[in-house]
């Protein structure tokens, strides 16, 4: 038996795409800026939830990230006392309930725990209840925190330093950048009919950190991932609880070395509780991208309705805060003439990134009976289809399929038209330096100008490979522009900034070359290696990560 008492995993390795532009641990390439070609931002969004797990849990643990079926066989055999798998979606409800089976088989001691939002797929409708608890010993149907502390007798509050995502833009992924990921709590209030989140945790909020704790997390990840300057805040409405935004917020203005000039974050919100704030204090806080939901505009939801949404996102980008909006095709409602307004309205608002779904089914979710009675799914529909980009609804007002090539031109007209997102969100940053600049604050005059400055000198030679080699010659413009505004800002720009873009074009072309010496003009499903981290156990004076991840 291993030293370690419980093993954290998931699901083996291949993982089938969302549809063929769409990998499931992409957020950004697959969602975000899809069809961008060699300017595509892509992320690799590692399973952070079995990292939080294992600093929650008294003992020591294992975490292993996307295995073969051959390694995870060999890990199960070692005989862990403790089996607990994370279940990422419906799209691994069979692989995760074959790896149960390979438990039984290779190991009949080792007790299973099943989490993940993929666990809602083991209902009656799918799966017998007999045959999920002859597989499993312990299912947790809600936050896994709170579920594995009560297992193990844990009750302390933790602060997990998490794995960063990684970036980087399609055209050189060798050159990754880094945000380091927090999770202040799970689950929305909202409870939105086509949300997984809101109705997986029953309507509820369940908070895990303090601000406090939030901002331990901050200085204690730059200090292990030196590379981090931003920080994803996983939180479906963090903007709405405002007194935490401004505790956190206080912290990192005040802060010494995690302060605005080292650090910003990315977090979630909808537009009501964006309202109540003055854009001023979100850039002194040290907001840096928000995720919005617009969903329609033909039928407005509460959360945007009698809003001005375009003033609103255009006050934050003048700021240097950048949005990412989600809009969704395919609604009840929907029918050719409403989805080519919904799509005007949308493209309108300008955001920096765009995230272009369909309405899909959610078990578990009030869509998912309203999809059944409305007859949209086949009663053989496969689940493995059953995500935001299938093909496989029907919708009264359109042929099969054709939402989801609705979705796709979308995108493209978006590239076509807006150019790429790396464009727009250098000059939003570059809106944020002038703005702090002249700003009467001094923090934000010495601290976030500061922080603008670097992320921009870092960035901007790609504006060159833009303006190169960009197809429309609106977009040519556009980036010719953003650089005469960049060597009009910082009067010592780089000496060196022609000769950093002459190289980027050359690799630019290089890569160009490749695919078309290979005929693969895919985007890239990423390699992702197996990786091993160890940790010591809660019960320590901190959680010690005692082995470097090996990817």
């Amino acid at each position: 038996m291993p030293r370690e008492k419980i093993l954290f995993t998931m699901t083996p390795k291949p993982y089938r795409p969302l549809v063929d532009y769409a990998h499931p641990f992409d957020l950004f390439g697959g969602r975000m800026n899809a069809f961008q070609g060699l300017f595509t931002m892509h992320s690799l969004n590692r399973p952070v939830a079995l990292h939080m797990l294992a600093q929650n849990v008294p003992f020591p643990s294992k975490v292993l990230e996307f295995p073969s079926a051959e390694e995870l066989k060999t890990e199960i055999a070692k005989g862990y006392e403790y089996f607990a798998m994370q279940v990422h979606s419906n799209m691994e409800f069979r692989d995760a309930m074959e790896v149960c089976r390979w438990v039984r088989e290779l190991s009949p001691g080792t007790k299973i725990i099943l989490g993940g939002h993929g666990v809602t797929c083991y209902t009656e409708e799918f799966l017998p209840r007999r045959e999920v608890e002859q597989l499993a010993d312990h299912v947790c149907w809600g936050d896994g925190v709170s579920f594995i502390q009560k297992l193990f007798g844990e009750t302390r509050e933790i602060d997990p330093v998490l794995p960063p995502m990684e970036f980087f833009i399609e055209m050189m992924p060798e050159k990754t950048s880094q945000a380091g990921v927090i999770i202040p709590g799970v689950g929305c209030i909202n409870r939105c009919a086509f949300c997984a989140t809101g109705n997986f945790f029953g309507g509820t909020f369940i908070k895990l950190q303090s601000p406090e704790g939030m901002y331990r997390v901050m200085e204690r990840t730059q200090e292990r991932y030196k590379r981090v300057t931003r920080f994803a805040l996983f939180d479906e409405l963090f903007l709405s609880r405002q007194e935490e935004v401004r505790h956190l917020g206080e912290m990192i203005y005040h802060g010494r070395r995690t302060n605005l000039s080292t650090a910003s974050y990315f977090t979630f919100s909808d537009f009501r509780s964006l309202a109540q704030y003055d854009p001023d204090d979100l850039l002194r806080w040290g907001a840096s991208r928000v995720f919005l939901g617009v969903e329609s505009f033909t039928k407005p939801l509460p959360k945007t309705r009698g809003l001005d949404l375009k003033k609103m996102v255009s006050d934050l980008q003048s700021r240097g805060i950048e949005t990412i909006l989600s809009l969704i095709l395919g609604m009840k409602h929907h029918n050719r003439e409403n989805l080519q307004t919904e799509m005007d309205s949308f493209i309108d608002l300008g955001a920096v990134y765009n995230q272009i779904t369909i309405e899909s089914p959610i078990v578990g979710a009030p869509n998912w009976e309203m999809f059944k009675r409305q007859g949209r799914i086949d009663p053989d529909f496969p689940l493995e289809h059953i995500h935001g980009y299938s093909a496989h609804y029907k919708h009264p007002n359109f042929e099969p399929g054709e939402v989801l090539e609705r979705a796709k031109d979308f995108q493209r007209r978006i590239f076509r038209e807006r150019g790429p997102s790396i464009l727009k969100a250098i000059e939003v940053e570059m809106n944020g330096y002038a703005y702090c600049l002249h700003h009467a604050d001094p923090v934000l005059r010495r601290d976030k100008a500061l922080y603008f400055e670097r992320s921009i000198r870092n960035q901007a030679p790609i504006l060159s490979v833009v303006r190169e080699r960009a197809a429309e010659e609106a977009t040519s413009r556009h980036a010719q522009d953003l650089i005469q505004r960049y060597h009009s800002l910082l009067a010592d720009a780089d000496p060196h900034f022609e000769k950093k873009g002459e190289r980027l074009i050359r690799r630019y072309d290089a890569e160009v070359e490749r695919r078309e010496r290979s005929g693969d003009a895919r985007a890239p499903f990423f390699d992702l290696r197996t990786v091993e981290t160890y940790y010591e156990g809660s019960r320590q004076a901190e959680p010690v990560l005692v082995a470097p991840m090996c990817a």
